[in-house]
């Protein structure tokens, strides 16, 4: 699932055809897989079809956890749009320490999960408090926790990597 966010308006892309390797070789085509046939789509998305003038700020691409890929990343990013998406815990980041005296000015290469626990108590934490839904009796909240970094493979591209907790 891959999603535009285009100036406040949500535009889901049409789905991307993939066919297994062993119906490939069925039919006799070059198999490609799944994450450079999205890098292909995205290489080719005339975004003046949806919005006219749109400029690269503009754009803002969701994907979910399915799409945690170097190659992906990095080619939404190449297009100077704006990246919203979950990574697999497994990932791995590089995070520069804020308080040199304890670590000194620099950067350590750490796993997701381990950079929430090494530097949880510096992360900048926000509460986010949503609407209640129909039927439900008490409104959802979650603590959410931010460490600026950068991907492994996704070098020159800060980000903003959040772990939310959710409330009892």
């Amino acid at each position: 699932n891959i999603v535009l966010l285009i100036n406040g308006d949500f535009i889901p892309l049409a789905t991307i055809p993939y066919q297994s390797a062993k119906e490939c070789k069925r039919l006799g085509v070059e198999h490609k897989k799944e994450n450079e046939l999205i890098c292909e789509y995205l290489e080719r998305l005339d975004l003046s079809n949806f919005v006219a003038g749109i400029k690269p700020e503009d754009v803002v691409v969701l994907l979910d956890a399915g799409y945690d890929a170097k190659k992906v990343q990095n080619k939404v990013l190449s297009k100077e749009w704006a990246l919203l998406m979950a990574i697999g815990s497994d990932r791995n980041l590089f995070v520069r320490h804020s308080s040199p005296a304890h670590y000194g000015n620099q950067e350590s290469e750490v796993g997701v999960v381990d950079a929430f626990r090494r530097f949880n108590r510096r992360a900048k934490k926000v509460t986010c408090k949503l609407p209640k839904l129909q039927g439900q009796k008490k409104r959802k909240t979650f603590t959410v926790n931010r460490i600026h970094g950068v991907l492994k493979g996704v070098r020159g591209h800060e980000m903003a990597i959040l772990k939310s907790k959710t409330k009892r």
